[in-house]
């Protein structure tokens, strides 16, 4: 795995090694194969502007469009937030990734809003973004996953 930051938090906190530290923390919660783990490239970005109302983005980055199994990733992150509020996005994003590198999700690109969704296809259009499954289980995991990153600091600097 390799993990690239670009830019940096206001939160002086949040370092490049703690960051690096929290994506192998989060993605060995998630349960990803030692082989996706070894093949995939990440890049942690402080510097793109996001949509409004928005912590963090997380997108593939495909060569081939029809890549169902993406390996390379850009989470954008709001440099102007917390320390929890970072890390927290962090886990979520991940969570997206994860559903991503493991086909579970993905995104048709001639049908701009249809998803395939573990063989279901859902129509964002149809829905809100709090019903988008996707959605729904990465907001329920990133707390967790947040907290047992904390209690893991917490044991290993005593």
């Amino acid at each position: 795995m390799r993990i690239t930051v670009v830019g940096k938090s206001k939160n002086q906190r949040i370092t490049e090694s703690l960051l690096r530290e929290a994506t192998r923390y989060y993605l060995n919660l998630l349960k990803l194969s030692e082989k996706t783990l070894s093949e995939l490239e990440i890049w942690i970005d402080f510097t793109q502007k996001l949509p409004p109302k928005s912590a963090g983005t997380s997108t593939p980055l495909l060569d081939n469009l029809s890549d169902q199994y993406p390996r390379q990733f850009e989470i954008c992150l709001d440099p102007k937030t917390g320390y929890r509020p970072t890390l927290q996005t962090l886990a979520h994003e991940l969570v997206h990734l994860e559903q991503c590198a493991t086909g579970r999700r993905y995104h048709y690109v001639r049908e701009n809003n249809l998803v395939r969704w573990d063989n279901d296809i859902v129509d964002e259009n149809k829905s809100s973004y709090w019903d988008w499954p996707w959605e729904v289980e990465a907001h329920g995991k990133e707390v967790g996953m947040f907290i047992r990153f904390r209690k893991y600091l917490k044991d290993k600097n005593g």
